[in-house]
């Protein structure tokens, strides 16, 4: 097919990933200094906030319930991030797991996420990282 434009708004959108139904992209959308996860719908162009606050990059769950993003806070430290969970029906973003490294984590299209978690500190180090797998039910909770 064609390639299409699909946001071209003032700013910098970046970081695009698909919805687990392929019916949204999620981006990352910096705005002078706000920066956010928005989608658009993939039919229609609409487009919605997800996150408020700050993120850096976000990927949607593999069951379409939840955002998991790392917060912009991340970017004066990407050694020591949480990982962050919005609810897309609506609520609070709510922890999942400390220390992910930068914006290392993916979403499997089944029961777990991956996530690089930051080891015991070593001077031989310069990035000691360990990487973790955590079911889908532990997110859900």
């Amino acid at each position: 097919g064609t390639p299409r434009q699909i946001t071209n708004e003032p700013g910098h959108q970046m970081a695009s990933n698909w919805s687990h139904d392929g019916e949204w992209i999620y981006f990352s959308w910096t705005q002078g200094n706000d920066r956010d996860i928005w989608r658009t719908r993939v039919g229609t162009g609409s487009k919605e906030r997800v996150t408020h606050g700050g993120a850096l990059l976000g990927r949607e769950s593999a069951d379409g319930t939840m955002l998991l993003y790392i917060p912009k806070s991340a970017s004066v430290d990407l050694l020591r991030s949480w990982l962050l969970g919005q609810p897309l029906a609506g609520g609070a973003p709510r922890p999942i797991i400390a220390c992910v490294a930068g914006t290392a984590f993916s979403v499997s299209q089944g029961e777990s996420i991956t996530c690089r978690v930051p080891a015991v500190s070593s001077p031989t180090l310069i990035h000691p990282c360990a990487c973790w797998i955590l079911p889908l039910a532990r997110i859900a909770k």
